[in-house]
């Protein structure tokens, strides 16, 4: 069971801010609202938000707009300011050891780092029966708190700060779930602004790659080279489908040179009626479109809020 009836994904970028609303009904997900919404030039530079107190206002109009003050709210950081490592440890370590075998990673991996961090780590799985897979990732407290003061300011309640590249595949595992038995599957999220490239093989994702966008061709040349580090790190995988979301308008215009480019098959992420409810105030036609560049947004939704 849930432990709130409602959740909002906040996904803030750098050009403008996206807002899903998702009300649980018996356990299943309905989109309530879809919002995005322009914000100033310059308002978020290389990942921090530089005009804080337009950001908050413009989403504090938004959160009255649509009355979900207080909501339990999942925000995102972007990939490329998070640091993610994977190590292993062996089995049955106490909390306290596992507490002090991560802050030893984080002393290895940010040697003399003088800024302060916050992180945090999760069991993946056991490797064997001596020793067990974790994940720890980390980025900057003031970075972080940007994101979720703005939040909190204009009435939301941040419950989850999560990872856009991991929000991306859980929406895309939810579009895409008679599909994703078959991998490793490459999933290519496309904005105007930017570009997120990841590959998700037993359901985890196995690598990934975030870059700003700048002319069509270096896009491009970026985009086969990112694939080209992958088929090099993982020769013994093959990757045959590669998975589009994003601005609709931008991909109109770039999807031609990528099936032209790349020797793989495209797909665009789509939801089927069957696989999402949608408020009757929206027409699905609007939400499949919305959600093609909101993807993000949409899988921050899905998580699952803690109950305090």
């Amino acid at each position: 069971m849930r432990g709130y009836s409602s959740s909002i994904g906040l996904d803030i970028r750098l050009n403008e801010i996206r807002f899903i609303h998702l009300r649980y009904i018996n356990n299943v997900p309905r989109i309530e609202t879809m919002e995005c919404i322009a914000l100033p030039a310059n308002a978020i530079v290389e990942g921090r938000i530089k005009l804080f107190e337009q950001v908050s206002q413009t989403l504090r109009t938004l959160v009255q707009k649509t009355h979900t003050q207080h909501f339990p709210t999942c925000i995102a950081l972007p990939a490329q300011s998070v640091i993610s490592k994977r190590f292993e440890w062996p089995n049955k370590l106490t909390p306290k050891e596992q507490k002090f075998r991560v802050e030893e990673q984080l002393i290895g991996y940010f040697p003399g780092f003088s800024h302060e961090l916050c992180y945090d780590y999760t069991i993946l799985s056991e490797r064997n029966n001596s020793h067990t897979h974790v994940l720890l990732v980390a980025t900057r407290q003031e970075q972080l708190n940007d994101y979720i003061r703005v939040a909190e300011q204009a009435g939301l309640s941040v419950k989850i700060v999560d990872i856009d590249m991991y929000a991306l595949a859980r929406a895309a595992c939810v579009a895409m779930i008679k599909k994703m038995d078959v991998s490793p599957i490459g999933i290519l999220h496309m904005d105007i602004h930017s570009t997120l490239f990841i590959v998700v093989h037993d359901n985890e994702v196995t690598y990934y790659s975030q870059w700003n966008n700048t002319i069509a061709e270096e896009t491009l040349t970026t985009l086969s080279n990112t694939i080209q580090l992958w088929h090099t790190t993982y020769p013994q995988l093959q990757l045959n489908n590669l998975y589009l979301s994003g601005d609709p308008g931008h991909l109109s215009n770039i999807l031609p040179k990528i099936q032209s480019t790349l020797q793989i098959k495209l797909n665009l992420l789509q939801f089927s009626q069957e696989k999402i409810n949608v408020n009757r105030a929206i027409y699905f036609e609007k939400t499949n479109m919305l959600l093609e560049k909101m993807m993000v947004c949409f899988g921050l939704a899905l998580r699952r809020m803690p109950k305090w």
